[in-house]
């Protein structure tokens, strides 16, 4: 039985990498375009880098979701709105310790080694939250972005001590 559903899903900029790189794709293309007409070998090759601008271009078109379902929280990476890919599942019972992204979470888990992930945009303006998750001896930091709908959800489930 669902006694906690909650969705959240945000779009992410691109990088100026990202954008650099597929422009160059077209600029390729375009110039083996051009230079096709002198050596008809090169039309594959055009066609070729058209169509990896093309998927390149797609694939920057990513919104982030978070689903949160009773004590599991899972984040998707979708692209082009149009396919999905869950990237990570966590337990909710593992939830240690919840708190807004600043300088002070991060020194009190300073002494401690933890793998920490980013699912965030600069695009989103809700505020980051941190939250410490422990399996077994290994600590795991994620970094999200929320709405108070979504974290009051998280909060519903877990009596935690959250800073702020």
């Amino acid at each position: 039985m669902i006694n906690v559903y909650e969705e959240y899903c945000f779009s992410i900029k691109p990088t100026i990498i990202e954008i650099i790189f597929r422009n160059v794709l077209f600029i390729l293309g375009l110039l083996f375009t051009y230079y096709s007409f002198y050596l008809f070998l090169l039309i594959p090759i055009a066609m070729l880098l058209f169509m990896m601008a093309y998927y390149y271009q797609r694939s920057l078109k990513r919104e982030y979701e978070y689903i949160l379902i009773n004590d599991e929280l899972k984040v998707d990476r979708i692209i082009a709105k149009s396919s999905r890919k869950q990237i990570e599942t966590y337990d909710l019972n593992n939830l240690k310790y919840l708190s807004y992204n600043n300088p002070e979470f991060h020194q009190k888990y300073a002494n401690m080694k933890y793998k920490r992930k980013r699912y965030t945009s600069k695009k989103n303006t809700d505020k980051e939250y941190a939250l410490m998750f422990k399996q077994g001896n290994i600590y795991s930091c994620i970094i999200i972005q929320a709405d108070q709908r979504f974290l009051t959800g998280i909060k519903s489930r877990h009596l935690l001590q959250m800073d702020g």
